[in-house]
């Protein structure tokens, strides 16, 4: 029903209706009464809301009528006192506002022929060419080249965020200890089983014991320093938005993928560490029985758990795999030749592939063919000396001819590889 067509009854049309209609009624002149007390309270929210802007409106009006008259008798009382007429003071505030902003729209070749066209940009010209370099020192103020940018017409370049070279995102700091160090050397005593010595065993009473056999050996591990420059125009510090934090975001991990390449390969010739690489076995294969013998024949899984057990039966425990991405990539599309997958692929809750429970990573150190496992959490340590630090130098080559800054980056680091017999080179076997 349309409460606008509700017509409100007298007592005696109220009492001709019988009891359900009377029901239905009173329900339509609640709703009734309702809107129409809506009805009246919008009304004068409205009527409030006008006046109230008709106030404020009044008030800006006043305002604005006090500024001009303030303006104006500012005006009359400095003309007055000058001896100039308000109107030609007026004008003359006109054209002095129009060249400011002519100003502010000069391109910068006009600022340079303003600033050489003085007296001092004369003097500066002739000390130049009298070999007075040092003496041309041309600034222009930073405000009147706001203007500069896109000529009538044109479009403005849009600048999306700095890219840079593609880095590897695992590392070996990602699965390896790192210990802080204030020493140039890592020293520490490797114990070693004497294969001539009888070991533990069991003894009658009163009867020698026998010997242990354990042999040391004192073992070194230098701290070397991995560091790298790289030169760049102060243009693109003072200009390029966001390059000093760029910089800040790139370097290290260019300076990660270098270290990820000496703790892995580093061969421990002249300033090299000696990476695990070198100091790792190569795998033994066949191993296990037959019928499931690994071989040289096998897959990239079979060896890789097969070396996952070669460390094990070494005493040692076996807590990552790095290989290469072409390795990474067979394993992960393993199929028979009818195109079935042969083994299923487990992904920990973070993406991580594992093979017997032991993470499996890539890294671009190892190429096609190559891999290693082994302890990496107690077989080795990174001791570091000094962390990744990035300096700044305005001051080296020809920085100062060229307005070039070297940007450097480097970090000292030593590599103990404490159980070289916990780690093995997969893949490349020895038969």
């Amino acid at each position: 029903m349309n409460l606008k067509d509700f017509k409100v009854l007298s007592k005696a049309a109220y009492e001709a209706l019988d009891a359900r209609e009377q029901v239905k009624y009173e329900m339509q002149l609640e709703a009734y009464k309702e809107a129409q007390m809506k009805e009246k309270a919008e009304e004068a929210a409205g009527a409030i809301f006008e006046a109230k802007m008709a106030e404020m409106q009044k008030e800006r009006e006043d305002e604005l009528a006090a500024l001009k008259k303030a303006n104006d008798d500012a005006l009359a009382e400095f003309a007055t006192k000058n001896g100039v007429l308000k109107e030609d003071l007026e004008a003359m505030l006109k054209r002095a506002k129009i060249g400011e902003i002519n100003e502010r729209m000069k391109g910068f070749s006009d600022h340079i022929t303003d600033k050489l066209s003085t007296p001092e940009g004369e003097e500066m010209i002739k000390s130049f060419f009298a070999g007075q370099r040092e003496k041309f020192n041309l600034e222009i103020e930073g405000e009147a080249l706001k203007a500069m940018g896109v000529p009538t017409g044109g479009v403005a370049p849009q600048f999306t965020p700095i890219v840079g070279p593609g880095h590897d995102e695992i590392h070996a700091r990602s699965v390896i200890p790192v210990l802080p160090t204030t020493s140039n050397l890592i020293k520490f005593i490797q114990y070693v089983i004497d294969p001539e010595a009888a070991g533990f065993g069991t003894v009658a009473v009163g009867a020698q014991k026998p010997s242990l056999g354990y042999i040391p050996t004192v073992k070194e591990a230098p701290v070397r320093k991995i560091a790298g420059l790289l030169d760049v125009p102060d243009e693109l510090l003072d200009d390029v938005v966001g390059f000093r934090a760029w910089i800040a975001y790139e370097l290290p991990k260019a300076y990660l993928d270098a270290e990820d390449l000496q703790i892995f390969k580093g061969n421990g010739v002249g300033e090299n560490l000696l990476g695990l690489w070198y100091q790792a076995s190569l795998q033994t294969l066949p191993f296990g029985m037959s019928p499931n013998e690994v071989t040289s024949a096998s897959n990239a899984i079979d060896k890789i758990v097969a070396g996952i057990f070669q460390v094990v039966t070494r005493k040692r425990n076996t807590t990552a795999v790095f290989i290469s991405p072409v390795q990474y990539m067979e394993i992960l599309i393993n199929k028979s030749t009818e195109e079935v997958y042969t083994y299923p692929m487990v992904l920990d809750a973070n993406g991580v592939m594992r093979i017997a429970g032991v993470p499996i990573f890539w890294s671009n150190v190892f190429t096609s063919g190559q891999g290693l496992v082994g302890d990496f959490a107690r077989g080795t340590t990174i001791f570091q000396r000094k962390s990744m630090t990035i300096g700044y130098f305005d001051q080296n080559k020809d920085n100062v001819e060229k307005n070039m800054v070297t940007i450097r980056l480097e970090g000292r680091i030593a590599l103990p590889i404490y159980y070289p017999e916990a780690f093995l080179r997969l893949f490349t076997a020895a038969t």
